[in-house]
């Protein structure tokens, strides 16, 4: 057994005489409540858009706050950047010999170079050919 709506639609007509016209349409309790259910649904999706329009002012943090927080941001970034940009002791190791440098030179140069990653990144960076005269060149500190 279903449950059925009648919906009475009420129309008047403009002329001469007085007559109501009465149309009766049968609605079933399922359209009705998804009906209901929608209706309902656009209430609360307006009312979160009238939130959202709403301007929160956030409270204001003193400036030394945000001087120290932005400091914060910076050295984490500066950190994050150097972790991806800093060569292990393997990569170090496989640079130099491709190079074909002598073991004194070899092990000279891979300490030099574990330990000034910014020097290892700019040889690594330069053409093969290059490599070999920059590399003695940092390591003798520009004399020549």
């Amino acid at each position: 057994m279903t449950n059925n709506e009648i919906i009475l639609d009420n129309e008047y007509k403009d002329d001469d005489e007085d007559i109501q016209i009465v149309t009766a349409t049968h609605v079933s309790l399922e359209e009705s409540s998804k009906a209901k259910k929608l209706k309902s649904k656009r209430r609360k999706l307006e009312s979160k858009l009238q939130d959202e329009d709403e301007v929160v002012v956030p409270k204001p943090e003193s400036f030394e706050h945000n001087i120290v927080h932005t400091f914060k941001k910076i050295v984490h970034v500066m950190r994050e950047g150097n972790k991806s940009c800093d060569y292990t002791c393997e990569e170090i190791e496989k640079e130099l010999e491709s190079m074909g440098l002598d073991d004194n030179e070899f092990a000279n140069a891979f300490i030099y170079l574990s330990r000034n990653q910014a020097n290892a990144r700019a040889i690594f960076s330069s053409s093969m050919k290059m490599q070999k005269i920059f590399l003695r060149k940092m390591m003798d500190g520009g004399k020549k």
